[in-house]
C-alpha cells in the first residue's frame, strides 16, 4: 500500500499544474532562443549577399585599373591618358571645336535695355 501511495504522490508531483507551468516557461525560453538563432541566421544571409556584391564590384573595377595601367606601360596610351585627363597636346597641334549652328540658340536678349527690344520689335513687324 505504501508502494501506491509513494507512486500516487509521484503522479500529482510530475502532473501538477506547477510543472506544467515550468514545462512552459522552459519551452517558451527555448523558442524564444531559437527564434534569435533564425534572425541572426537571416542577417548573416543578408551581409553576405552584399558582401558577394561589393566583392564582384571590386572584381570588376579591379579588372578596369588593370587595364588602364597595362595601357599607360606604353608611351602612346601615357600620351593618351594626358590628352584625356588635361588637354594636352603636342607641338604644332591645335584644337578644333565645332559647334553646330543648327542646334545652337541665339543669343539672349536678356541684357538689352528696353529700347533695344522695343527697336528689335518694331523691325520685326
Amino acid at each position: 500500500m505504501n508502494e501506491f501511495k509513494r507512486r500516487q504522490r509521484v503522479k500529482r508531483i510530475i502532473y501538477s499544474r506547477a510543472i506544467f507551468i515550468l514545462l512552459v516557461i522552459v519551452c517558451l525560453f527555448f523558442a524564444h532562443a531559437v527564434w534569435g538563432i533564425f534572425w541572426k541566421y537571416h542577417a548573416s544571409v543578408e551581409d553576405e549577399r552584399q558582401l558577394q556584391a561589393k566583392l564582384a564590384s571590386l572584381t570588376r573595377q579591379e579588372s578596369s585599373l588593370a587595364s588602364s595601367t597595362e595601357a599607360l606601360q606604353s608611351p602612346g596610351g601615357i600620351e593618351y591618358a594626358l590628352q584625356e585627363k588635361f588637354g594636352a597636346v603636342k607641338s604644332g597641334e591645335k584644337e578644333i571645336v565645332f559647334i553646330d549652328t543648327a542646334t545652337s540658340s541665339p543669343p539672349s536678349s536678356a541684357h538689352e535695355g528696353f529700347f533695344a527690344r522695343l527697336w528689335q520689335w518694331l523691325t520685326n513687324l
